[in-house]
Order: structure tokens, then C-alpha cells, then sequence
């Protein structure tokens, strides 16, 4: 993704997390926002693919 348009959605949901009504909704859903940097996010999710990936080879899914 370019880093403009990185930077650009970082803005914008660090803009909408400091929105009531949009922390109750996520609140409701059962979500805990976290607001983190693109660098961080980028880690947790290649660390949860590394986490997952045993788990959906062992139960045999696959993507559609």
C-alpha cells in the first residue's frame, strides 16, 4: 500500500478513535480500539498470520 495512503487512513481512525460515539459503538461490538502505528499494526497481524497459520493448515481451511 503507498505510504501516502498509509499515513492518510492512520490519520483519519486516529481522528475517529477519539470520537464518544464512535468508541461506544466499538464498545458495543465488543472491540477494544487501540490506535497503535501503521509499524506496529503491520507486526501484530504478520505475528498472528505466523500464530494462525499452524492452526488453518492442521484443520485443512482454505481460502475461497
Amino acid at each position: 500500500m503507498a505510504p501516502d495512503l498509509v499515513a492518510k487512513i492512520h490519520a483519519d481512525l486516529a481522528a475517529a478513535l477519539k470520537d464518544s460515539v464512535v468508541l461506544t459503538a466499538l464498545e458495543k461490538m465488543g472491540a477494544t480500539p487501540v490506535g497503535n502505528s501503521p509499524k506496529d499494526f503491520d507486526a501484530f497481524m504478520r505475528a498472528e498470520a505466523a500464530k494462525w497459520e499452524p492452526v488453518l493448515k492442521e484443520a485443512n481451511i482454505k481460502v475461497q
